[in-house]
């Protein structure tokens, strides 16, 4: 919310902490500042894009902190998406990062001036072919020539010299100056470290070609600046108190062969577009590694894409490509070997799942089983004994002396029967006769 803020207190608060967690002797502290800013870097929110611009530009201010703010930002550039944010609001040669080239190396040979000449300005050149005795002689100006035109007022001037090639056997395909400006002259005159630049008179044209320089280190006294440059002339550095706006946007990088064999020609292409409404000259470089290879001037008509394309014959090895805020990789194979193939895409890992602790199995609940009931002993049938005829009827052994017991018991039925039937006629006579003596 303090970045994003329009308050300039708040800015500027966050700025002085920003700085503070970067200057700290801490990884901790510098390691949660950078991932900080590249959440910003890379956001799609074009206001965190600026805010982090605003930031890294207000905290840069400080030619004592310059250097450790710098390097934060250089971090991102291996970032694609962050390289393209930031060098919407920021020009790349700002905060990408630069390595020096070695003379005696890929091509690179000394051209500073001869043994004896005393001069702070280290310059390397890149030929296409040897060229033994090649020096550039530096001429030391107090001031702008009245001949040429004026820088933009805005521009503070702190010196002024003129570059000339001696001895060149061919045009040099690439050129790095490096330059020491002093710290007295940034803050005396409130300038941004962040926005000198080194400006090289057109012949031509007689326009002032602006290039930013790359920050690369420091002395106690001075910031050490690097830029790449196409060619040599009047040259003037100048420095303004607002980090220089962007001009030119590249996109659409192209190489024709991303896998080649050692010693065929590679092409790299990519679109240029001025994004100013008058017609200017673009410095495309081409980077491998992070070290120039490549200069041309370009000039391209206001709010106008062209192509630039560079044709080179690269050594063995793999290579990053960089041209402005665009990047590709390729690599060159000795003559024979197999291409690489592509590494596949590894496939996730998966996550274990955790295995769920076994539910214990509930111990079987006893049934009772029921005592088994004792079966009654079916109950004998009662054997008929022989009775005497007086107390008992005799049972018949067979059928003809059973039904005869039957036909005695139902004849002594019958005496019972008659004789109750008796006594109760003569009881219902009795009390007839004793009614009719009692009402006669």
């Amino acid at each position: 919310n303090l970045v994003l803020s329009t308050e300039t207190d708040k800015n500027d608060a966050v700025a002085e902490l920003i700085t503070n967690l970067v200057l700290s002797t801490e990884t901790d502290k510098n390691d949660a500042v950078a991932e900080l800013i590249k959440d910003l870097a890379v956001s799609d929110d074009q206001n965190q894009q600026q805010a982090v611009v605003n930031l890294g530009g207000k905290a840069a201010q400080d030619p004592g902190n310059v250097i450790k703010i710098t390097e934060l930002f250089s971090k991102l550039a291996d970032n694609a998406d962050a390289l393209k944010n930031l060098s919407n609001n920021l020009p790349v040669e700002v905060f990408v990062p630069e390595v020096l080239p070695v003379a005696g190396t890929g091509g690179w040979q000394s051209t500073s001036p001869a043994d004896g000449v005393t001069t702070e300005i280290g310059i390397l050149s890149r030929f296409p072919v040897d060229s033994p005795g090649a020096t550039v002689e530096v001429q030391v100006l107090t001031a702008i020539p009245a001949d040429a035109p004026p820088l933009p007022e805005d521009e503070v001037v702190s010196s002024v010299f003129q570059l000339t090639p001696v001895n060149f056997a061919a045009d040099p395909v690439a050129n790095n100056i490096t330059v020491p400006v002093d710290k007295s002259f940034i803050a005396d005159n409130g300038l941004h470290p962040w926005s000198i630049k080194f400006n090289r008179l057109d012949d031509e044209t007689q326009t002032w070609v602006p290039f930013t320089g790359k920050l690369l280190n420091e002395t106690a006294l001075q910031l050490l600046y690097s830029i790449s440059t196409p060619g040599f002339s009047l040259w003037a550095i100048s420095g303004s108190t607002e980090v220089p706006s962007v001009r030119f946007q590249t996109q659409n990088l192209r190489i024709d062969s991303p896998v080649s064999v050692e010693g065929d020609e590679i092409q790299v292409l990519v679109e240029v577009t001025n994004f100013t409404a008058d017609t200017a000259e673009y410095n495309a470089a081409l980077w491998l590694n992070n070290q120039v290879t490549m200069n041309q001037a370009v000039t391209i008509g206001g709010l106008s894409t062209v192509t630039v394309t560079f044709t080179l014959v690269p050594e063995l090895g793999e290579y990053r490509v960089r041209v402005g805020s665009e990047l590709g990789d390729f690599i060159v194979l000795e003559a024979g070997a197999p291409a690489p193939t592509a590494s596949p895409e590894p496939t996730p890992t998966p996550v274990p799942t955790a295995t769920p602790e076994p539910t214990a199995t509930p111990a079987p609940t006893a049934v009772p089983v029921p005592e088994p009931t004792a079966t009654p002993a079916p109950t004998p049938l009662p054997v008929a004994t022989a009775v005497p005829p007086t107390q008992a009827p005799v049972v018949a052994e067979d059928e003809d002396e059973f039904l005869g017991f039957i036909d005695d018991d139902l004849k002594w039925v019958a005496v019972i029967g008659f004789v109750v039937v008796v006594l109760a006629l003569l009881f219902f006579t009795g009390d007839v006769m004793r009614r009719r003596q009692r009402f006669s």
